[in-house]
């Protein structure tokens, strides 16, 4: 069962962190006590920490949202967005469709590389080329995968120099098109879609070598430990831009350890647990996340409706919030609700999910049906998923066995033999419903629920298609609907990142995508007192 809900309420969730670890918390502390800086610091750092270690300054190998913390104040693309004031060319100077499957862009002549030489449109082209071919990552081939001949060349069957992005001179950039694609400037935005100066790259501890084009360079990467960043004297207003210092800390604990340390100064997601305890506080910070999260139903449920809409209807989802703090009502789609015209949401039905589940053989009523999730999320992963069971036991007698893996093992299990319940985090590289949508399209690399649907394919297409805002909205709400009304899903509600900054450091910027902008970073000066 579900509601439709007019558009306009705010819903926010804290995100998902790890547990402490207070053995590798000192280790750290003593580690960077030790170590000397590589350089005398004449400017406060701005010092933040990333989970997974990026595995080169290539782009094309971005493989995590969390590298383009680091890549995107690196290398910069055509364009980037802002949470309120949405798309802002960065190396374009505008790009427009010239018809429904061409895109012109005229580059801004002043973009130079690190090492002096301009920015053109051939740097793109070597770029855009080296990302679809066989040997290339999927993420890359999905955001140019309507981009003419992409997908062939990506299955090897034609050459590279057959894509449909060409340079006209050194500062206009064409892109032709399989099929329109709406979202095609959105992409634009991706750590990945970026120029190159080389197609070679070096190993990372010799990456201060990469000619780069974005507001930082790199000084050093001590591999296993941290990279630090200094201005690019090539990227306008670098003389008042601090220093930065990338720590890799797998660990949320010691992380925000180290920020009441003084050791951070940007915690870039704050444990639920510890949100009461801080969110009064002038450094605390919660900014909606452009998410699709939710609990999946896999093969083994795929002929159970029945059960699967007893789980969607006895879970009691007001009451997440009072388990997290900082969460919102689960149950509705994660992504911004000004995307949707209504919003559609399941309701909490414990009666009608009771007979539901009474219609099931006995056999399935009493098996213990595995539900998996990924440690990557940390404890308020593992708290949601206990909160799942509990619902489920209480309110149906129906049992659960629970078990938290390693995330690659998870999205190994997700794509070969999904478990018969699971959660999956998703985020979206853009801040659109069809970003959401499309990750349930038939044969997509992401489309672990093994939908297809072609009257959602229908609004997909649609939606990819259509210019009018109304008109998506209610697309949106339709393709939703689809999957909640066949309970393929539960989704888990719109989602915050919560971070602590330390105040002295303004002109950052985090949009919903989780990318970090520090091209317009500055310390604040602290104000002059006033004489006796």
């Amino acid at each position: 069962m579900r509601r439709r809900l007019q558009s306009g309420t705010r819903i926010s969730r804290g995100i998902r962190s790890q547990l402490p670890s207070p053995a590798f918390y000192l280790l750290l502390v003593l580690s960077l006590m030790l170590t000397p800086a590589s350089q005398a610091e004449t400017k406060p750092v701005f010092r933040f920490h990333m989970p997974t270690e990026p595995s080169s300054i290539d782009p094309a190998l971005l493989v995590s949202s969390d590298a383009s913390y680091f890549l995107i104040n690196v290398m910069r693309g055509l364009y980037t967005y802002h949470e309120s004031e949405g798309l802002k060319p960065e190396g374009a100077q505008s790009c427009a469709f010239e018809t429904p499957r061409r895109i012109s862009c005229r580059l801004k002549k002043d973009r130079k590389w690190s090492d002096g030489t301009d920015v053109v449109a051939d740097d793109y082209v070597r770029a855009f080329r080296r990302l679809v071919t066989p040997t290339a990552r999927s993420l890359s081939v999905e955001l140019l995968k309507r981009v003419k001949n992409a997908v062939e060349i990506h299955a090897g069957k034609m050459a590279a120099d057959q894509l449909g992005v060409r340079a006209q001179g050194s500062h206009r950039l064409i892109f032709d098109f399989e099929s329109r694609d709406q979202d095609f400037l959105y992409k634009l935005t991706h750590s990945v879609l970026v120029p190159v100066k080389s197609e070679k790259f070096p190993k990372r501890e010799d990456s201060a070598q990469t000619v780069v084009n974005g507001p930082y360079k790199v000084a050093s990467w001590t591999p296993g430990r941290r990279i630090r960043l200094e201005p690019n004297s090539r990227y306008e207003g670098f003389e008042a831009r601090p220093p930065v210092e990338i720590l890799m800390i797998d660990d949320d604990q010691t992380a925000l350890n180290l920020y009441d340390q003084g050791e951070l100064t940007f915690l870039r997601r704050l444990p639920a647990t510890y949100i009461g305890r801080y969110k009064t506080k002038p450094d605390f910070i919660q900014i909606p996340v452009a998410r699709f999260d939710y609990i999946g139903f896999g093969e083994e449920l795929r002929h159970l409706p029945d059960l699967r809409a007893a789980l969607s209807m006895s879970v009691d989802y007001g009451e997440i919030a009072k388990i997290l703090e900082g969460s919102q009502r689960g149950g509705c789609p994660g992504i911004s609700e000004k995307l949707l015209n209504p919003l559609t949401c399941l309701e909490f039905n414990p009666q009608l999910a009771r007979e539901k589940f009474a219609k099931l053989s006995e056999e399935t009523r009493t098996k213990r049906f595995r539900m998996t999730f990924s440690k990557l999320g940390g404890d308020d992963i593992k708290k949601t998923a206990e909160w799942f069971q509990a619902q489920w036991k209480k309110n149906l007698g129906f049992h659960v066995e629970l078990e938290q893996v390693e995330q690659g093992v998870h999205i190994h299990t997700l794509k070969t033999k999904p478990p018969p319940i699971f959660r999956k985090g998703m985020h979206l590289e853009r801040p659109t419903c069809l970003a959401a949508l499309e990750t349930f399209a038939a044969g997509g690399p992401e489309n672990f629920l093994k939908i297809e649907d072609p009257r959602l394919e229908a609004i997909i297409k649609d939606l990819a298609n259509t210019t009018s805002a109304e008109a998506k909205r209610k697309l949106c709400s339709q393709g939703v609907a689809r999957l909640i009304d066949e309970n393929r899903l539960i989704p888990l509600g719109r989602a915050s990142f919560t971070l602590l900054v330390n105040p002295q450091f303004t002109g950052w910027s985090l949009n919903e995508m989780n990318q970090l902008n520090l091209a317009g970073l500055k310390t604040r000066v602290p104000s002059e007192k006033k004489k006796p």
